[in-house]
């Protein structure tokens, strides 16, 4: 019974508990060149979970726009969720400026890949996530 009972306690992070999405997106002002953007971090697991860097790629309407490496750590409450604003240099300025010029109600759909780093009883995890959905792009249209 002793051993059932903690058996729990020596096991790895949940997979696929931490879910990542792009909540909104701004020029950033002091940075020409690069956008602000704001992540989602979801967490659907009862214990509270740490990500200590992560990797993005960000895909509007199919385009490579940046790529995100190592952000800052996050921490993630039991069944909650935390926003994390980064400014990201875009690496393809030229899509960017056509999509927001040719966007009607100035949204795109976006996929964000997503590798996030956990270390979990001084054992390291990358974790794969990815996302879908949509961004209203009219704050870069300004």
């Amino acid at each position: 019974m002793f051993a059932l009972a903690f058996s729990g306690c020596g096991s790895s992070p949940i997979q696929n508990s931490i879910h990542v999405s792009i909540s909104s997106v701004a020029p950033a002002p002091q940075e020409p060149g690069a956008i602000t953007l704001t992540l989602r971090y979801a967490n659907e697991s009862v214990f509270a979970i740490g990500v200590v860097r992560s990797n993005h790629r960000v895909f509007f309407n199919g385009t490579l726009i940046a790529k995100i490496e190592d952000a800052a750590p996050v921490g993630l409450p039991p069944m909650g969720a935390a926003d994390q604003v980064i400014v990201v240099p875009v690496e393809n300025q030229a899509a960017l400026r056509e999509l927001v010029a040719r966007s009607g109600d100035r949204t795109a759909s976006y996929r964000l890949e997503s590798v996030l780093f956990q270390v979990f009883n001084e054992d390291d995890y990358k974790v794969p996530a990815k996302s879908e959905g949509s961004v209203d792009l009219r704050p870069l249209a300004q």
